[in-house]
């Protein structure tokens, strides 16, 4: 009797700080880091500037709408201005680090697109079965709204950059956490339909990864308008509408979760998100790694050239400093904003969704499976395990595994 009664106490404290406002505290902070290492670095610096130099070199028409929606020019032109930039010219020092940066990207922009399907499947079959007060005493109630719109977080992070939207999409994604665990418990499942699993499978491939493919074809001719890929949060999400609607006319598919079930293609997008972005790492940095050292040099003089090299490719030369304006150039400016944007992006991720994992630990039903994670190693030292993966593995593969991991815990716990 004595020996139980430690258990509630710590378990009670533990979720008292999970529930706590210091989500708010941590990813503020996160989303503060990535406007200014981003936003504040890249204006203080001038280097909108220099992107609309090599934007006005190139082919690329400087307006989107032809001259016929100067409001529309005022928002997308800067945005192509710095594409241009980015992947104008294949020789330039930020094309490599910018277009493995597109790959990794894969793994962080499914969470929105999949959350989103996973609280609005749980939220209509919540509005069927729970009274008004009940929902309005839901703490995540608004957290939930907010995570159904996925597409226009897309165009926010697209627009202003993930390093500061991505930790306030994160931030709203842990707030809505306590609801859909407390759903689990009711017996209500969050899993995500087959065919919006599906649909995000498709919507990947097609609206982001052929896109993508196009754009980064080697020995490609100078770009002469803006890639279609710049669009990609669009495009994925009008993929989904299209394949939900036209699958869902052409099937006689009974819509039950016995028959909706889409944890198969959950995984499935993770895992070729994994492949895509480990190929990428490999080619872009771990190869290019290996060939800074002399061949002929020793275990040891081989592994501080790629260390060196793994570090210029990933960390901001000028660090927290803003850029002298007399240096910077539009492939440093590029280099600056795409680092700080791997930085600030996955390390959010990755305390979100580990987060994520305490907080079904102690809600969702499944506290034997989940404790034994505990018993392996804490949650802190599986962040720096997160770190020094990514070094090896890349940060878009060591994210998709860390989401095919999850995905399995949440199927089980279901």
């Amino acid at each position: 009797m004595g020996s139980s009664s430690p258990t509630p106490t710590a378990a009670k404290a533990r979720a008292s700080m999970l529930h706590s406002n210091l989500p708010a505290f941590v990813f503020l902070s996160l989303s503060a880091l990535g406007f200014y290492t981003i936003i504040v670095h890249m204006f203080a610096s001038h280097a909108p500037e220099r992107f609309l130099e090599v934007h006005k070199a190139s082919k690329v028409p400087l307006s989107v709408s032809a001259g016929y929606l100067p409001a529309l020019d005022a928002i997308l032109t800067p945005l192509v201005s710095f594409f241009v930039s980015a992947f104008g010219d294949t020789t330039s020092s930020a094309y490599a680090i910018t277009a493995n940066f597109v790959w990794s990207f894969s793994a962080p922009i499914q969470l929105p697109l999949i959350e989103g399907l996973r609280v609005r499947s749980g939220a209509t079959r919540s509005d069927k079965g729970d009274s008004a007060g009940e929902r309005a005493s839901n703490g995540g109630g608004i957290a939930v709204k907010l995570l159904q719109y996925p597409m226009i977080w897309g165009m926010l992070y697209q627009r202003l950059s993930g390093g500061w939207i991505i930790p306030l999409w994160l931030l709203t994604f842990l707030y809505a956490s306590p609801q859909r665990s407390v759903d689990v418990r009711a017996g209500k499942t969050t899993g995500v339909s087959r065919i919006d699993a599906e649909s995000v499978f498709v919507g990947w491939w097609i609206g982001h990864t052929i896109p993508a493919l196009l754009m980064l074809v080697p020995r490609s001719p100078p770009l002469e308008r803006p890639p279609i890929w710049m669009a990609f949060p669009i495009l994925m999400s009008l993929c989904q509408w299209i394949y939900k609607e036209v699958r869902t006319r052409l099937t006689s598919v009974r819509r039950t979760p016995q028959h909706e079930e889409g944890y198969v293609f959950l995984q499935l997008t993770y895992a070729s998100v994994l492949l895509i972005s480990f190929a990428s790492h490999i080619h872009l940095v771990i190869i290019p790694a290996l060939a800074s050292s002399d061949t002929s040099s020793s275990l040891l003089q081989k592994v501080v050239p790629s260390l060196r090299y793994f570090q210029d490719f990933f960390v901001s030369a000028t660090g927290f400093a803003v850029p002298a304006i007399a240096s910077t150039t539009a492939a440093s400016a590029v280099r600056d904003f795409v680092q700080w944007d791997t930085i600030v992006v996955f390390i959010s991720v990755w305390i979100a969704v580990v987060w994520d994992l305490a907080r079904w630990e102690e809600n969702a039903g499944k506290r034997q499976r989940l404790s034994r994670t505990n018993e392996w190693f804490s949650y802190s030292q599986l962040l720096l395990i997160l770190v020094l993966a990514s070094v090896g593995m890349g940060p878009g593969s060591v994210t998709a595994a860390l989401m095919l991991y999850r995905e399995s815990l949440l199927y089980h716990a279901m």
